[in-house]
């Protein structure tokens, strides 16, 4: 593992309102696992080796129970992968299994096995996702002599399971892999964007690149086609609208992410009764 200088690195996502936790204390297995019947968690995953729609992956946790010695959590989880058609005619692809989850060693402390390489990273500790607390490895500086860096964003968030992670390699490409906690229902709480199929997908009529994503001051925005006169609002996790930016034109918009803390962010362009949403990480 190198420990480089001089490169400021930044994070992406959809930015639910996320503060500082003062006890930076490592998480352990217990903590993270710690599921009961009823949870749902979701992810939207990404890769740049399979383009087109993102994947959606639900684990819907359906029995838990202990060890006789307590020492080990079992959990009976459904598992729901969702990805919309990818060409016009095409299926969506839909898999529904059963798998068995067993949790050891409680008292451990879970691993990132964070990939970051000839780049710097460190450890944060914040609230987000409707004030859970998360554990993130977090990459900061490059040193100028290294030209082949891999950035690698992981977190854990307590109660929710992990790692979640952003990973970019450049030494062929760039090419990414992309895995976010962006929906759960917790003890009867919900909080999110649920994605259950392809009515809640079809409204989205193209995408939205951010560079770089994550980011710390400002990203850069790509869009498709050109934008005539659009508007743009930044949404948290739980729904709350944060920011609106009108008459946006052009086919590129630099967004500053000036007033909002690290976390994930949703944002969402209107243009001309067209959509596009993507989620942005800042990091500071």
């Amino acid at each position: 593992m190198y420990t480089k200088k001089n490169w400021k690195v930044a994070i992406l996502f959809i930015c639910v309102f996320a503060t500082k936790i003062s006890a930076q204390t490592p998480f352990t297995k217990k903590q993270v696992y710690n599921f009961n019947p009823g949870d749902v968690m979701q992810t939207t995953n990404k890769y740049t080796q399979t383009p087109g729609p993102p994947i959606y992956e639900t684990d819907s946790i359906a029995e838990r129970w202990t060890s006789k010695l307590g020492d080990t959590i079992f959990y009976k989880i459904k598992h729901t992968y969702f990805r919309a058609p990818s060409c016009q005619g095409c299926n969506a692809e839909v898999v529904v299994s059963t798998v068995k989850m067993e949790v050891t060693d409680l008292d451990s402390i879970v691993k990132h096995e964070n990939k970051t390489m000839e780049m710097e990273f460190h450890d944060s500790f914040y609230s987000v996702f409707c004030n859970k607390k998360v554990w993130a490895k977090v990459p900061g500086k490059l040193d100028s002599f290294w030209f082949e860096p891999v950035y690698h964003y992981t977190y854990f968030v307590e109660g929710l399971g992990g790692p979640y992670f952003h990973i970019e390699y450049r030494r062929s490409g760039p090419w990414f892999n992309d895995r976010q906690l962006t929906y759960f229902k917790k003890n009867g709480v919900e909080c999110g964007n649920f994605v259950s199929g392809i009515k809640k997908l079809k409204q989205m009529n193209f995408e939205i690149s951010i560079l770089p994503n994550p980011c710390s001051d400002y990203a850069l925005l790509k869009f498709p086609k050109t934008m005539n006169r659009a508007s743009l609002v930044v949404h948290s996790l739980d729904g709350k609208l944060l920011r609106r930016i009108n008459e946006i034109t052009g086919t590129e918009y630099v967004f500053h992410s000036d007033g909002l803390k690290p976390g994930i962010y949703i944002l969402t362009i209107s243009n001309n009764g067209e959509m596009g949403s993507e989620k942005l990480f800042i990091a500071h």
